[in-house]
């Protein structure tokens, strides 16, 4: 079962980040698909299938960015699971789930306002590892590795800095 971090910063960043994308998908139903429907009745087949296309790229580029944001902002604060060979966690309402080994664990870095960093440390490009949003959290934080950021809620906090830390030792 994965432990979803408590806190009013981690509800209102996973909150925002399923919210945002979805505005924007129900908005760009609501306005482009009435308008897409009567410019193709009764047209030729060509006609319509170069509607269609025109507006599934439109689409694309409408959603990218507020779907980027979402990410963004859900991957934050992720709800974390604990296994035998590592520590699993999920964000963007489960849709994106990662896994880092125990061995993989860097170190814990204290925030400023309370918040708790932990430093993974796994070899290759970001971009190829699956560590992509955590480095740029990483980079923002400057500490030049990926992260996984720890809330305000200092129960649950501690019982994951607990757990983190006894693997740990053992390994």
């Amino acid at each position: 079962m994965f432990i979803r971090q408590k806190g009013i910063l981690p509800f209102i960043t996973t909150f925002l980040g399923i919210v945002v994308p979805c505005t924007f998908f129900l908005s760009a139903i609501g306005i482009l698909f009435p308008g897409f429907a009567s410019s193709i009745n009764s047209k030729p087949f060509n006609y319509v299938v170069e509607k269609t296309v025109q507006l599934f790229i439109g689409l694309a580029l409408y959603l990218t960015l507020p779907l980027l944001i979402g990410i963004l902002l859900s991957g934050l604060f992720p709800a974390i699971r604990f296994t035998k060979d590592g520590l699993k966690y999920m964000y963007f309402g489960g849709l994106i789930k990662r896994k880092i080994q125990w061995k993989e664990i860097d170190r814990w870095v204290e925030l400023p306002l309370g918040l708790w960093a932990l430093v993974i440390d796994r070899p290759g490009l970001p971009v190829f590892n699956g560590l992509f949003v955590n480095a740029i959290y990483g980079g923002i934080l400057q500490l030049g590795e990926p992260v996984i950021l720890f809330s305000l809620s200092i129960q649950d906090r501690n019982k994951i800095v607990n757990e983190i830390t006894q693997h740990n030792s053992k390994a």
